[in-house]
């Protein structure tokens, strides 16, 4: 009598090729194993314990790729041939308040110190900036500090006759762990009250969904426009130049003081910082980190994409829980595009 299990001349075989018992039991081990890697990584994520690795990778991708500047803001530089020029310090607000009615009348949408105005100088400068500000109306954005000391918070505002006439903006950056700064954030509350941060005030478009993004370093500082101050305080600058732009008024002087140690370019001045953030926001490139939901979401993505093919070959489908738990994440059948291409394709187009 023949055997039930022959085929093929092979007894005993089943049909099963020799040694492909061994075969499936080690793509099963390799399998688990690069599941349960995969789990700890996400899960270590999640936890925030990976912040560090992720901030180094960010700041490599940074250096990898430069990008230019849109020109759709200009920096006006409190420089060192300006600090030359006019040489008495602080300046007279006078000078300010030429300077943005300059800036105005040459067409810019939009001005914004990274000046500190909440003390009072000689009241008939007081008086011609204010009267400045009036005529700029909402168009003009002045800064709010909010500094944190031992004895507790401090928050600096520009003087009353100054900010009823204006739009007010917190101008603060906080620094990561490492000592740089890379986070930006689209509002931050002051005093109780949610103000929008500099660049957010200077931005005419949507913003992104997330108040906290990744400042795109990718994107170059030497690439933002800049007229100097005393040029445009005396006039000599085209007014194309700011026609229809945005400007930011700050210091790039380093005897100045206002330096932010950043990646990539160790530091910039505050104004330039500011400045980056305008650009990704603007461009596109507000970078934001992987919610819990999308990790996740990846997690059971290459679960999917990796049982599939042995799965089908078993004639077992997906246990309905899993799917469930496959489509809370957003994840469909059929949109396996291999793991590692997933992983970036699958983001938002600002990720990549």
């Amino acid at each position: 009598m023949p055997d039930d299990h022959q085929t093929d001349g092979q007894p005993g075989t089943g049909g099963l090729e020799p040694g492909s018992g061994n075969s499936t039991g080690r793509s099963w081990g390799g399998l688990l194993a690069a599941t349960a890697v995969l789990t700890l990584v996400a899960a270590l994520y999640l936890g925030g314990l990976l912040g560090f690795v992720e901030s180094q990778l960010l700041d490599s991708r940074f250096r990898l790729v430069s990008r230019p500047a849109s020109g759709d803001l200009v920096v006006v530089s409190i420089d060192p041939r300006s600090l030359q020029m006019l040489d008495v310090w602080p300046w007279p607000r006078g000078y300010h308040a030429t300077v943005l009615d300059n800036l105005l009348t040459a067409g810019a949408r939009r001005v914004a110190f990274d000046i500190d105005f909440s003390s009072r100088s000689i009241p008939d400068e007081d008086r011609e900036l204010e009267k400045a500000l009036e005529s700029a109306g909402h168009r003009a954005i002045l800064p709010v500090f909010v500094q944190h000391d031992p004895s507790g918070t401090t928050e600096t505002r520009p003087l009353p006759a100054f900010r009823r006439h204006v739009t007010l903006a917190s101008i603060n950056i906080r620094p990561e762990a490492d000592g740089l700064s890379r986070e930006y954030r689209l509002a931050q509350s002051v005093g109780g009250r949610a103000l929008p941060t500099v660049a957010a005030a200077l931005t005419d478009g949507s913003l992104p969904q997330h108040n906290a993004f990744f400042v795109d370093f990718s994107i170059a500082p030497a690439t933002i426009p800049q007229l100097s101050y005393v040029d445009v305080l005396t006039g000599r600058f085209d007014p194309a130049e700011v026609r229809n732009k945005v400007a930011l008024i700050g210091a790039t002087a380093v005897e100045l003081g206002d330096q932010v140690a950043v990646p990539v370019y160790a530091a910039v001045p505050g104004v330039l910082l500011q400045g980056l953030a305008f650009e990704s926001i603007h461009q596109g490139r507000a970078l934001t980190r992987l919610g819990h939901r999308v990790a996740l979401g990846l997690v059971l993505r290459w679960q999917y994409c990796s049982d599939r093919p042995s799965s089908a070959a078993r004639g077992e489908p997906a246990s309905p829980s899993s799917w469930r738990l496959r489509a809370a994440c957003g994840w469909q059948p059929g949109s396996c595009t291999g793991a590692a291409g997933s992983f970036w394709t699958s983001f938002p187009p600002s990720l990549a």
